[in-house]
């Protein structure tokens, strides 16, 4: 892990504490807490498993009372993604390739991760990934494994990336 993820790990702890409450005092506990909590654990590893390590939504419950601080923007992310999906299901529905379109619907999705981003503008990103295409091109390869496969098991891990996500299931099974 990079030592530039270790200021982000704060900053993201600052973020979901601002989702919870206004109070400063609170959110000042917060960070105080989530800051001895990184002077105590490994920096070893990838960002996400120091991010596990951390414990910020657990620092925040304990503080806040608040389980999941990170509802209302999960909502938000649900519903921009839910808005978007009948038009992305008609644009799979007239590709060429449907398959194709279907997954990099998926992978342009990806940049809902509420950890990671400020701020997102998804249709844009939409567009730029399907112009774009894949990075590592390895569609005909995942399309061969998809047809040959009799069982499939699908990660799903952001809150509205999940809709994209369904709309290369659905068409995945079709």
């Amino acid at each position: 892990m990079s030592l530039e993820c270790v200021p982000c790990m704060v900053k993201q702890a600052l973020k979901a504490a601002s989702y919870v409450t206004d109070d400063i005092k609170v959110r000042e506990k917060v960070l105080r807490e989530v800051m001895k909590r990184l002077l105590e654990i490994s920096w070893e590893g990838t960002p996400p498993q120091l991010a596990h390590r951390l414990g910020v939504v657990s620092i925040i419950k304990s503080i806040t009372g608040n389980e999941d601080p990170y509802k209302e923007a999960k909502k938000r992310c649900n519903d921009v993604a839910l808005s978007l999906y009948p038009a992305m299901k008609e644009m799979i529905r007239f590709s060429d390739e449907p398959l194709r379109t279907a997954t990099l619907l998926s992978i342009a999705a990806n940049v809902m991760d509420l950890a990671a981003y400020d701020s997102f503008d998804l249709e844009e990103t939409v567009s730029k990934v399907l112009k774009q295409g894949f990075t590592i091109n390895d569609y005909e390869l995942f399309k061969k494994k998809v047809v040959e496969a009799d069982t499939l098991l699908f990660f799903a891990d952001n809150a509205g990336e999940i809709v994209f996500d369904k709309l290369l299931i659905e068409t995945m099974h079709s």
